[in-house]
């Protein structure tokens, strides 16, 4: 059924970008019905020929441990490379400038991405509320996978309102300011729209679905170890 449903909207997308609509948009899309599910949506702004999409998941923790949360987000670029996400075809190769991520067969730098940037805000909501939010902007610098483009990033972003007797987090994650080399040079007609939309949006959600597993897993296994 679902199924269904989006390739509707995929059909519906390769019409209406035939259109003169300066950006077109895919989703939310809520991969499970529960009300701490995965959602995903993504658009791509045809003038400027940027895409962007965010995906969406929260958990209501009831221990107070602390979540690992720099050392999983940082750990995106290895993690993307491991068996069990690209089946092998990937490998991570860090740089002076950063991480490359290639294919195992040519050694073609697929994404190449830079020196990650981090940063903790804490405010106080009210009496005995506190909210921490934790973000990582990756910079995307080039690849086979992007025509360079000077503010396109993968942003990750944890935030926790910590309250008396639980704590709500969420996990969001984002690509903005990102030119796929998919879409080529603006402007982007509805042909290559759906031809993103379809293939490389698709798989990059099902990456970034996996991702936020691992991180509230990575969470699940640190509150246990940390507790015995």
């Amino acid at each position: 059924m679902r199924l269904g449903i989006l390739v509707c909207w995929l059909l519906w997308i390769l019409c209406y970008n035939c259109s003169y609509a300066k950006t077109v948009s895919l989703g939310p899309v809520q991969l499970f019905r529960r009300k701490h599910g995965f959602k995903w949506e993504a658009s791509i702004d045809r003038k400027a020929g940027i895409a962007s999409s965010m995906e969406v998941s929260s958990r209501c923790l009831r221990d107070k441990k602390e979540f690992p949360v720099k050392q999983i987000f940082h750990s995106y670029p290895t993690w993307l490379c491991r068996f069990p996400v690209s089946l092998g075809l990937l490998r991570s190769v860090r740089t002076d400038s950063g991480i490359c991520i290639q294919d195992r067969i040519f050694g073609r730098d697929l994404l190449i991405f830079g020196p990650a940037k981090s940063r903790l805000v804490s405010i106080a909501l009210h009496e005995g509320t506190v909210q921490n939010t934790y973000s990582m902007e990756l910079p995307i610098m080039g690849g086979l996978f992007a025509i360079p483009a000077p503010r396109a990033a993968l942003l990750f972003t944890l935030s926790t309102i910590h309250g008396k007797d639980s704590r709500n987090s969420e996990i969001v994650t984002r690509i903005s300011g990102y030119r796929p080399a998919l879409i080529g040079q603006p402007p982007v007609s509805g042909v290559r729209s759906a031809l993103y939309f379809s293939t490389q949006s698709l798989v990059h959600a099902g990456v970034m679905w996996r991702f936020h597993g691992y991180c509230w897993s990575k969470r699940r296994a640190y509150s246990q170890i940390d507790s015995k």
